[in-house]
C-alpha cells in the first residue's frame, strides 16, 4: 500500500496490487481552505492508479460537505471516471451526508458506478466483485 495523505480531514493511499485507491474522509470541512493539498494529493494517486482502478471509500465520520466542497468533490469525481475508474463502494452512516452524497454523484455522473452500503465491509465486497 502506498500512502498518499493522512491528515485531520482524510487519508487516500494506493493498493497497486488491486488497483485500488483507498479514500477516507473525516470531520467537518468548512471549506477547502481546509484541505489545501486535496487536489494535488488526487492527482498523485490518480497518476498510480491504471485504467479499471476501484475505489474504497470510508465516509462514515464525514459530518457534512459545504457548497465549494461537494463541488471539488463532484470535479474530481468526473476527473476519476474519465481516467477510467470502474467501482466504488463507499461506507456511509450520516443520512443528511448521504443525501448531499446523491447530489455530488448525480452531478459529476458518477452514480452509475457508486454503491452506498452501511459498512465498509459491504462496501468492500461491492469493490471485490468481479
Amino acid at each position: 500500500m502506498e500512502d498518499i495523505a493522512n491528515n485531520e480531514y482524510y487519508e487516500l493511499s494506493y493498493e497497486p496490487e488491486i488497483n485500488r485507491i483507498h479514500w477516507k474522509m473525516k470531520g467537518f470541512w468548512k471549506s477547502m481552505e481546509v484541505v489545501p493539498e486535496f487536489h494535488a494529493d488526487w492527482d498523485k494517486v490518480q497518476a498510480l492508479a491504471e485504467d479499471g482502478s476501484t475505489i474504497l471509500a470510508d465516509l462514515t465520520e464525514l459530518k457534512a460537505m459545504p457548497g465549494d466542497v461537494m463541488q471539488a468533490n463532484m470535479e474530481r469525481q468526473g476527473k476519476l471516471i474519465q481516467s477510467g475508474c470502474r467501482k466504488v463502494g463507499c461506507a456511509i452512516s450520516s443520512m443528511s451526508t448521504i443525501m448531499t452524497l446523491k447530489k455530488v454523484l448525480q452531478g459529476s455522473g458518477m452514480e452509475s458506478i457508486v454503491k452506498l452500503t452501511e459498512t465498509l465491509d459491504e462496501a468492500r465486497a461491492f469493490v471485490d466483485e468481479e
